[in-house]
């Protein structure tokens, strides 16, 4: 009778090579799983970056256009504008709109003159201290990287256009419409009610 002999204790050169091939699969698809969620991320960020964007343009025009007033103005050359413009004179809006707090107590009135226009591809609101003659502007970018932006306004006949030709210079119209097209080929129409009354 032979005695037993003990079986060695260990891995054997293929066990170890499929193991070793195994954690790197793993590892492999760990590495992907991460680059994928960074770049969803990456994504996200900016999708609500562009969404809050879009809220915050909202927001300020219609708290600017609910409170338009029928309130004409005069240019620096002492020319009559129109309490509410459309498109026209390289602007897409123009108008006056009370709500402009004087803490401060600055000399200036309570209500302002904004503009809306187009610089390239910035959508820029800017607003003047004066509401009649010369006077320096505010400007604030609202947005960028745009290919382009239109206007349309609706009268108090329900019908659409650009304004152009209301003669009243104190008239409102009842809804503005803004459209901005981004770059990219999106396109963003927002409808804001006009005046006290919205």
């Amino acid at each position: 009778m032979t005695a037993a002999t003990p079986e060695t204790q260990g891995f054997t050169l293929v066990e170890l090579v499929v193991a070793l091939a195994i954690f790197g699969l793993l590892a492999a698809a760990g590495t992907s799983m991460l680059g994928a969620a960074v770049s969803t991320q990456a994504a996200v960020g900016t999708a609500l970056g562009k969404v809050a964007g879009e809220r915050r343009i909202s927001a300020l025009l219609q708290a600017d256009l609910q409170q338009a007033v029928a309130r004409p103005t005069r240019d620096a050359n002492g020319r009559l504008e129109p309490a509410f413009a459309g498109p026209g004179d390289g602007r897409l809006l123009s108008y006056v709109r009370a709500g402009w707090s004087n803490t401060t107590d600055a000399s200036r009135a309570e209500l302002q003159r904004v503009d809306l226009r187009m610089e390239g591809n910035r959508l820029v609101r800017a607003a003047r201290p004066m509401l009649d003659g010369a006077g320096s502007e505010t400007e604030m970018t609202l947005a960028q990287d745009l290919a382009s932006a239109t206007v349309r306004l609706r009268d108090a006949k329900g019908q659409w256009g650009d304004g152009a030709t209301n003669e009243d210079p104190t008239a409102l119209p009842v809804a503005a419409e803004l459209t901005l097209v981004q770059r990219d080929g999106v396109s963003v129409r927002r409808v804001f009610l006009v005046g006290a009354g919205a």
